[in-house]
C-alpha cells in the first residue's frame, strides 16, 4: 500500500506542457522540458512539501505545493509561476493504491473549470505526475504529463 513517505526525495525528468490548441487556430501542441522535483515527506507527519522546476519558451518555471493528509483523506495547496498567476488553488484528494489524487477548481471567465493533479508511485523509484483540466462541461484534456526518476543520494 502507499504511503507519503515513498514520495520523499529528489526527483528528475521530462515534462511536457499540451496547450492543445490554446489561442485558436495555434493547432496541437505539446513543449517538454527537463523538470526537477523535490519533496519533504517525513514519518508519521501528515504535512508533505513540494518544489519543482520546468520551462516553457525558455523562461524557468517554478511551483509549490503543500499537502496535508488525514488517513486516505488528503488536500493540496497548489501555486506555479505559470498556470496559477499568483494565486493558490485549493484542492481535496485520497489517496489511492500508487499515490495521489487531486482535484480543485479556478475561474476561466465567468465559468468554472475543473483541475486534476495525480502523483503515481510505478516503482520505488519512478514516479509520474499528470495534471488535468476539466471544462465547465466536464470534458477532460490533460494539460502536464511529468515522469520522474529518484535521484540517488539527492534531497
Amino acid at each position: 500500500m502507499f504511503t507519503l513517505e515513498q514520495l520523499n526525495g529528489s526527483w528528475h525528468g521530462l515534462s511536457q506542457l499540451h496547450l492543445g490548441d490554446w489561442p485558436p487556430g495555434t493547432g496541437d501542441r505539446v513543449f517538454e522540458s527537463d523538470s526537477s522535483l523535490v519533496i519533504h515527506a517525513v514519518a508519521n507527519n501528515p504535512v508533505i512539501d513540494g518544489a519543482y522546476t520546468w520551462s516553457h519558451d525558455g523562461q524557468q518555471q517554478t511551483g509549490r505545493y503543500m499537502i496535508v493528509a488525514a488517513g486516505n483523506t488528503v488536500e493540496l495547496a497548489w501555486t506555479d509561476t505559470w498556470h496559477m498567476a499568483g494565486q493558490i488553488m485549493h484542492c481535496k484528494g485520497a489517496v489511492t493504491e500508487k499515490g495521489l489524487v487531486f482535484q480543485g477548481t479556478y475561474a476561466g471567465g465567468d465559468e468554472v473549470w475543473g483541475w486534476r493533479t495525480e502523483f503515481r508511485l510505478l516503482t520505488v523509484n519512478v514516479m509520474e505526475m499528470h495534471m488535468t483540466n476539466i471544462s465547465p462541461a466536464g470534458e477532460e484534456e490533460w494539460a502536464v504529463k511529468a515522469a520522474y526518476s529518484l535521484v540517488a543520494g539527492g534531497e
